[in-house]
């Protein structure tokens, strides 16, 4: 359980990755919430106390502006696919599927990273992924060009759901 005493503060920050011995910047302090509790003979003296005091879990939600180096599109064009119509949908959906069954059956590297290059570019902007994991994610999409025991089995059926809502 939380005591009385608990505290806690947070930097945000901001690092130049470029220079390292470039000095952080502040971009926002958190602390966590207190209440003024009277204590004393005459209840007269103020002390401040976690308002989670006594709890075993306490979460919060904490927001800043932060500014990053790049823009990510994301899903910012994106439609809203149950307004479509869902045979012509599905229709789409396949003959994608096959085009890019087609390009992994002839080793056609290049056009298939062509379709996974802004998804890739921005996930590992947002992450800031190290040269290791971009390695290991290479590796992982080289596979079926790498493996000789690799095989595609056709579509021969699907069924297609929306696994995502606007809010």
């Amino acid at each position: 359980m939380f005591s009385p005493n608990t505290s806690c503060r947070l930097e945000v920050g901001s690092v130049d990755n470029i220079n390292p011995n470039h000095p952080s910047a502040p971009v926002a302090e958190f602390k966590l919430s207190t209440k003024i509790r009277m204590a004393g003979q005459n209840r007269d003296v103020e002390i401040c106390e976690f308002e989670g005091a006594g709890k075993k879990y306490y979460e919060i939600t904490y927001e800043f502006e932060a500014s990053v180096p790049y823009r990510n599109e994301g899903w910012t064009k994106g439609q809203d696919l149950n307004k479509l119509d869902r045979k012509k949908l599905e229709e789409a959906a396949l003959k994608f599927y096959q085009n890019q069954w087609n390009l992994l059956k002839e080793k056609n590297a290049d056009l298939v990273f062509s379709f996974l290059f802004q998804k890739e570019k921005e996930t590992t902007q947002a992450s800031y992924d190290d040269e290791k994991t971009l390695l290991k994610i290479k590796e992982a999409y080289m596979k079926p060009f790498t493996i000789q025991s690799f095989a595609l089995e056709p579509i021969k059926s699907m069924i297609v759901k929306f696994l995502a809502t606007e809010n």
